[in-house]
């Protein structure tokens, strides 16, 4: 009994405040005597506010979530596209150089199975009219043709075109264009060999850009490289492009060494298609070797050099008639 008295006299007691103002609630009032605020919807308005407030805050991380996947997907998508068109589109010197080189090869091989068919009396020009055309570098039965170039380029692998006829300097040949089958890219071709990046090639169609045109798309190569590398402090270009020279100690002073110019010759042996093993030349040559030279007859370039601790490490580069 006492304990049923005790209870009734608590929720008697217990104290109420307006949700809006805070002032203490008499016990029989529906209003706030301050502020008039009713007792019951100030706090419904109140717990409906924080409800609403809830679901908006619940709808603005749904759309952050929701547009932060959208521009992933675009960032993802745009780049593997753009890697994509690059893959098929675009190629190196060095690679260019490695096609040419394996076209020059290719040219070889198919040269000594026409030699073969003419020693068992077959007519030259019939047997390249025979071979004309396209062909993937892989075994085949033996005695065939197929078979035979696989003996010479199976390391090489690849795909060959033979075009035939064709004239180069005046002389009626066949010409055997490369390309790697597992990558877009450089399309080499021998004889007459693609010398330039910037000079479009097409499968199946020689490449027949005279002299002058090579010439000066390598021009334009040393001018670029000049203009991207160097300056008129360790370097110097021909105004017709000719020549490229780079000084890595310009003052002449005993053990001194530019820096700016060593990083130039770096750069531009890249650019160039160049060897890496040219530069580790370059850096173990001394004074009693003298001047040395090197030609890179794919790219039209010739590379002298020669060092000294006088007169540091002097690079020429020149283009090849």
């Amino acid at each position: 009994m006492e304990n049923e008295e005790s209870k009734v006299l608590d929720a008697q007691t217990e104290k109420e405040f307006c949700v809006k103002c805070g002032f203490q609630l008499p016990q029989d009032c529906d209003f706030c005597p301050k502020c008039g605020t009713p007792k019951g919807n100030a706090a419904e308005g109140q717990s409906g506010e924080k409800k609403k407030s809830k679901k908006w805050i619940v709808i603005l991380i749904i759309v952050i979530v929701v547009l932060a996947a959208l521009a992933v997907g675009a960032y993802f998508l745009f780049f593997n596209d753009k890697d994509e068109d690059d893959a098929d589109n675009s190629f190196t010197s060095k690679q260019l150089q490695t096609a040419n080189s394996n076209a020059k090869a290719a040219y070889n091989a198919v040269a000594e199975y026409i030699a073969d068919e003419e020693v068992m009396g077959r007519i030259e020009a019939d047997v390249i009219e025979e071979i004309a055309g396209s062909h993937e570098v892989k075994d085949g039965e033996d005695g065939t043709f197929e078979h035979e170039i696989y003996e010479e380029l199976g390391d090489i692998g690849g795909e060959i075109y033979i075009d035939y006829p064709v004239t180069v300097n005046d002389w009626e040949t066949f010409v055997v264009q490369w390309r790697n089958t597992s990558e877009s890219g450089a399309i080499g071709q021998y004889p007459n060999i693609v010398s330039s990046i910037n000079i479009s090639v097409d499968w199946g169609t020689y490449c027949s850009d005279d002299v002058e045109e090579v010439q000066t798309q390598t021009n334009n190569i040393l001018k670029e490289a000049y203009t991207k590398y160097c300056t008129s402090e360790f370097s110097e270009v021909a105004s017709d492009g000719s020549y490229l020279s780079i000084d890595t100690n310009p003052e002449d002073e005993e053990d001194e060494n530019n820096r700016f110019a060593w990083i130039a010759i770096t750069s531009v042996n890249s650019d160039l298609g160049l060897p890496d093993s040219l530069e580790a030349e370059m850096k173990s040559t001394s004074a009693f070797d003298g001047k040395q030279t090197e030609e890179f007859s794919d790219i039209g370039v010739s590379v002298t050099w020669s060092y000294s601790a006088y007169t540091g490490l002097e690079v020429m580069y020149k283009l090849m008639s």
